[in-house]
């Protein structure tokens, strides 16, 4: 792609700062953890009374959430540094390339026009690294939080026999099964609701950025539109702009009311789905 050459070119200090942030959401993913293995040892002192531990495991969880905390401040402090140097690469590239040979001019002269170049510089690159970094890190601690938990379950669960007619049937780590295909089920559904606002988003950054561009564009030309009086014109351009602005914007609040009400369903039903799946 177009920012390979950032990642693999001279610049190895770059591939380390991303390792290191790499290293940080293991070490996050480490801590929690930790802080799955304190709530058992908490609980089990509050269960049998027993005053010391209770002591001792408060001063134990004090000392995790400082190391949490500071961790996650380290850890948006790193992204965000990582995230603003590459947008600064890419747009130093973008800004070459648009410059040069007249490009800015010649997009305009062809059957497919660029809509709103700059918008494409300044907004779309922007979002580019801050959600491309934000999901490939978000994705390699999620990974790794289910190899991690998974093992957990899978040794806590046991097996699960039933009988189908005559056969006797066991599934080993039943509740790892269980717990996989909620969680696929769940991403699955959300998917085919969420999907068509990706659509409807990237419209509505087209639309507002119409209407920014109409309103810039009486502002510039200020002084023709009052000699001519043109003001009539230009407030029914900058209505019909805007109504197309709040057309897709209805349309998205539509289509994010039914995926919140999915998602809330879903996380609601996932507070009893593990007592379900233990009951047996």
């Amino acid at each position: 792609g177009v920012d390979r050459p950032y990642w693999f070119g001279d610049q190895r200090w770059l591939r380390g700062l991303l390792g290191f942030l790499v290293g940080i959401n293991l070490g996050l993913v480490y801590v929690n953890v930790l802080f799955n293995e304190w709530y058992g040892r908490f609980y089990n002192a509050l269960q049998e009374l027993d005053y010391p531990t209770f002591k001792t495991e408060i001063l134990v969880f004090g000392g995790l959430a400082t190391i949490y905390i500071s961790v996650q401040i380290l850890r948006i402090y790193m992204n965000q540094m990582l995230t603003i140097k590459w947008r600064t690469w890419l747009v130093g590239k973008f800004l070459h390339r648009y410059l040069s040979e007249q490009v800015y001019y010649r997009l305009q002269l062809g059957e497919a026009k660029a809509d709103n170049p700059d918008q494409r510089l300044s907004d779309d690159v922007s979002q580019l690294t801050a959600i491309t970094l934000t999901l490939s890190l978000g994705l390699l601690s999620a990974i790794v939080t289910f190899v991690t938990f998974a093992g957990l379950l899978w040794v806590q669960s046991g097996p699960l026999s039933f009988s189908l007619g005559e056969t006797e049937i066991t599934i080993p780590g039943y509740m790892l099964w269980a717990a996989l295909l909620y969680a696929l089920l769940g991403t699955w559904i959300t998917h085919k609701i969420g999907r068509p606002l990706i659509g409807l988003n990237f419209q509505q950054e087209r639309v507002e950025a119409d209407f920014r561009y109409a309103l810039i564009r009486v502002r510039d030309h200020s002084e023709g539109i009052a000699l001519y009086r043109g003001e009539p014109q230009e407030g029914h351009t900058l209505t019909d702009l805007f109504s197309r602005v709040v057309t897709n914007y209805k349309a998205i609040m539509r289509r994010t009311i039914l995926l919140t009400m999915t998602t809330s369903v879903y996380g609601q039903a996932a507070i009893l789905f593990p007592f379900i799946v233990a009951a047996p």
